[in-house]
């Protein structure tokens, strides 16, 4: 029995982000670190139990306009599509995750949706 992989085309949005539910409560403090809401809003403070979510909204666009002025660009986006969700159960924060673990992202390409115009092809840069 062989195996028949179909391809197609990618379409990739040109914009993205991620939109706390809005259901999820504010975490009070003064001067909050990020990794301590983010924990907050899943566990009570000494307890190792998982009590709550984190839920992020997933949203797209192919509609804005970039400005550049001087040292700032801004973006007006436009059109916003909810297309998912991130339903997080359980976290974690540490000396490593932040200072330790890197993730090396790829190169920009010319055209998002064609892997054909990457700055590095196998590793090496072709332009």
């Amino acid at each position: 029995m062989g195996v028949t992989f179909l391809t197609s085309s990618t379409r990739s949005p040109e914009f993205f982000r991620l939109i706390v539910d809005e259901h999820q409560p504010r975490i009070a403090g003064e001067g909050l670190d990020f990794r301590d809401e983010v924990l907050a809003q899943i566990y009570d403070r000494g307890d190792a139990a998982p009590k709550r979510e984190l839920v992020f909204h997933l949203e797209v666009s192919d509609e804005g306009t970039t400005r550049n002025l001087r040292l700032v660009e801004t973006r007006d986006i436009r059109n916003w599509r909810r297309i998912g969700r991130m339903v997080f159960t359980a976290a974690a924060a540490s000396y490593n995750g932040d200072f330790v673990f890197h993730v090396h992202h790829p190169t920009w390409r010319h055209d998002r949706n064609d892997p054909a115009t990457a700055v590095r092809v196998g590793g090496r840069k072709v332009r």
